[in-house]
Parts: structure tokens; C-alpha cells; sequence
């Protein structure tokens, strides 16, 4: 059998490449989850005369929340208010739920969000986790990746990441076969690594703090997408996994699961009280 290290996209037989290739990437059902508490948070909004919009970039408006998808693989969502100062407000509040979870134990098993290729890969000693080509250039800090890649990381780009930006990454050829295809599961190659370098807008970073992966920040701090605040908050701290759980279990952190949908009240309950 090859060794699947060397496998281009080009070699790979499933339903996921044929839908690369036609560029009609789809998420998996998964994702579907988020939308009940999605349209719950939306009618809470209404009734209150909040402003809410979905996955918007901050600005100063307090008086404006946004919501995007948060662990979608598992249907969650996030809410956050389109202003860094009073986010680092709440974020600062040492509110806690009264039946702590763990996270560590609850993303076990957690689906990719979009329909990938799966095999198997083990002994990644460490990982680069790109984001898409929406957010790669302005995100990743190329000084950085180039120390990852010099120590020895393997690439992982994300499964929306063009032919252009691919080309660019394979530059690294150089250190031999780095590059794992793109629509491989992220959420495996994570789990096969121990450490991980990545920026805020990465959703698997938090993945991987939650399983005890040392997680490096290779952005560029721009605060793009609905993981980066959380990530700036524990990424810098010595026990990352305890940071992130603890900020999770916070209701003021904004984190709404399905199976406690209450805390969309408790959110809006405190994001009111602080404006």
C-alpha cells in the first residue's frame, strides 16, 4: 500500500474529491445542528431589540452582537459582541456553570465540518493547521510558518484552500513530502500530532488544546472569525486545556451547545447588564 503521505489529491477515490473537484465543497450534516440554536438565538434577539448579525467583523458597536457556527461538528454556536473592549469585559467575569463539563470528553469523536477524505495517519510529531484561502494570506504570519516548516512541521491545508495558495505551499517541497492533501480530516491529523501551530481563526487549535496538544500561534492578529478571541484569551497560558475549559464553562464566554440551549438567556442576561 502507498504510503499515505505521498498521496496527491489527484490519487484520492471518494465522494469528497469528486466534490472538490466540481469545487461544490458541502459540510457535513453536522453543521446542520447549529441551526435551531442558531434561529433560538435569533428570535431571543427580537424579542429583547438586540442587533445581531451573522459572523460580522467587530468595529466598536457594543450595541451589536454576532453569531457564527462554534464546534459545528458537535451543532454549537457562539456569540460575541462586535466590540474587543467589552468582550475582554466579559471574558473577564468569573461566572461558572453549576454542572461543569468536560470538554476534553465531550468533543470525543467530533465530525469534521466538511465531507473529507479518511485514512489513517499516525506519529505527526507536529503540525501547521492553515484556514482557507479567504483568510490564509492575511491571517498566517509567512515568518512564522517558515520556523514550523524549518522544525520540522507537516502542512495541513484546509479543505478550502485554492489551487494558487496550494502551488505557494508547495514551495516546501524542498523538505520533502509535507504537504498533506487537503481534503484529508484535519481532526485526525490533529489527533495524530503533538504539537500544533496555528492561528486564532482555526477552530481545530481549540480541539487541540482541549486534548492536550501544545497549540503555537503562528497569526498575524487579525481578529477574523468566531474562534479568535477565545484563542487569544488561553493560547499564551501554561495550561491551555485548563484555560479553555474553564473560559467554556463560563456562560459569559458566549459557547452555546445543544444541550444547553438556557444558556442563550444567561448570555443575553449578562451582555444586557454590561452595556
Amino acid at each position: 500500500m502507498n504510503d499515505p503521505m505521498l498521496l496527491a489529491d489527484k490519487h484520492m477515490e471518494s465522494d469528497a474529491v469528486q466534490l472538490h473537484k466540481l469545487y461544490c465543497l458541502v459540510r457535513t450534516d453536522a453543521v446542520e445542528k447549529s441551526k435551531y440554536l442558531s434561529q433560538l438565538l435569533i428570535e431571543r434577539c427580537k424579542k429583547h431589540n438586540i442587533k445581531i448579525s451573522y459572523d460580522v467583523t467587530y468595529g466598536q458597536h457594543p450595541d451589536h452582537l454576532r453569531y457564527s457556527e462554534f464546534f459545528a461538528g458537535l451543532g454549537g454556536i457562539s456569540i460575541s459582541p462586535c466590540c474587543g473592549k467589552l468582550l475582554k469585559k466579559m471574558f473577564a467575569l468569573d461566572y461558572q456553570d453549576v454542572n461543569q463539563k468536560n470538554y476534553a470528553e465531550y468533543i470525543s469523536g467530533t465530525p469534521d465540518k466538511y465531507i473529507v477524505y479518511d485514512y489513517d495517519i499516525t506519529n505527526i510529531d507536529s503540525l501547521v493547521i492553515l484556514p482557507g484561502s479567504n483568510l490564509l494570506r492575511t491571517t498566517i504570519d509567512k515568518a512564522k510558518l517558515n520556523s514550523a516548516v524549518v522544525l520540522g512541521a507537516k502542512i495541513k491545508p484546509h479543505p478550502l484552500t485554492n489551487d494558487e495558495d496550494i502551488k505557494r505551499l508547495e514551495e516546501y517541497s524542498d523538505r520533502g513530502n509535507i504537504i498533506l492533501p487537503r481534503m484529508y480530516s484535519g481532526f485526525k491529523a490533529m489527533q495524530a500530532s503533538n504539537y500544533i501551530f496555528a492561528s486564532g481563526t482555526t477552530e481545530l487549535a481549540l480541539y487541540a488544546m482541549l486534548l492536550n496538544k501544545r497549540v503555537i500561534d503562528i497569526g498575524t492578529g487579525n481578529p477574523r472569525g468566531a474562534y479568535f478571541d477565545i484563542f487569544q484569551h488561553v493560547v499564551n497560558t501554561s495550561n491551555q486545556g485548563d484555560a479553555l475549559n474553564k473560559i467554556l464553562n463560563n456562560p459569559a464566554s458566549g459557547v452555546i451547545m445543544p444541550d444547553n440551549k438556557k444558556r442563550i438567556d444567561e448570555y443575553l442576561e449578562i451582555y444586557r447588564a454590561m452595556l
